[in-house]
């Protein structure tokens, strides 16, 4: 995965992201919203051939990258607990 930024400031980040998984930046798009900081929060892509996508994300001030660390191991954690979960089943 490659990530580009293109637009940073106080309570703004929009970048390009090259060859993530579409249902990644869903899942983190989700996990983004529990976070009262976030004010919108969206993934646009341009044709699923090109594997490019733009995601933008707007807070009240808070520090874009800080939030997204935070819902990035959330995520982490829940993956683990569903990973566990699935070892059981046979």
């Amino acid at each position: 995965m490659e990530v580009q930024v293109k637009e940073e400031k106080k309570g703004h980040l929009h970048v390009d992201i090259v060859d993530s998984p579409i249902i990644a930046m869903n899942m983190l798009k989700q996990e983004l919203w529990q976070n009262n900081h976030v004010k919108a929060t969206g993934t646009n892509i341009d044709h699923p051939l090109l594997n490019k996508q733009t995601f933008v994300l707007d807070t009240d001030g808070a520090e874009p990258r800080k939030v997204i660390a935070s819902a990035v191991k959330k995520l982490h954690k829940e993956l683990d607990k569903a990973a566990e979960s699935l070892k059981s089943v046979r």
